[in-house]
């Protein structure tokens, strides 16, 4: 109800007799009296759980790959590709770790190409 729709019930009321005074306290009320605001996020990140080591360990596999890429370019992944995705796992990027992490026993070409799917 808007302002002047609450002017208007009042005005309304006033007009009918009806003299009771409004607690305002109680008509403005919206979380209850003993409720006290949280400042928790009630939503979790994506990333809860998952250890710095996970995530290290992820970032150094695509810094490898990058070092790789310098002696032997790939036609699967580029170097600016890899710093996007080096910038990804910083951001915290679920779905580029869980790719790295699957695909990183399978060696740097197969990873490379994972990767570059992701990207697409």
């Amino acid at each position: 109800m808007t302002a002047v729709g609450v002017e208007d019930l009042v005005d309304e009321r006033l007009l009918q007799g009806e003299h009771e005074l409004i607690d305002w306290k109680a008509a403005t009320n919206v979380m209850g009296e003993n409720e006290e605001i949280s400042t928790e996020c009630v939503v979790k990140p994506k990333c809860e759980g998952i250890s710095l080591d996970e995530w290290t360990l992820a970032l150094q596999a695509i810094a490898q790959l990058g070092e790789s890429l310098v002696e032997n370019p790939s036609k699967d992944l580029d170097l600016t590709q890899v710093a996007m995705l080096k910038q990804r796992l910083r951001a915290l990027d679920v779905g580029t770790l869980l790719t790295v992490r699957a695909f990183n026993q399978y060696g740097p070409k197969r990873l490379a190409a994972e990767l570059k799917e992701l990207l697409a």
